[in-house]
């Protein structure tokens, strides 16, 4: 993805305040809402902790002998 691309989407959300939302019906509200979540999910994706216990460790092929 260009960077230009990111910093035209970086520019219209930094622009939205309370007032340009006003008018718009819940449904998108709630959809623009869902995209900003997967877009701060994608840009900071939280780190996976390793799982333990004996099902992780079967799952990940170790054995007891």
């Amino acid at each position: 993805m260009p960077i230009a691309l990111i910093d035209k989407a970086v520019a219209a959300l930094a622009a939205l305040n309370l007032d340009n939302l006003d008018g718009v019906p819940p449904a998108e509200r709630r959809r623009l809402a869902d995209i900003c979540r997967h877009v701060a999910g994608i840009a900071e994706p939280k780190p996976t902790t390793p799982k333990a216990g004996v099902l992780a460790d079967l799952k990940g092929g170790d054995r007891a002998s």
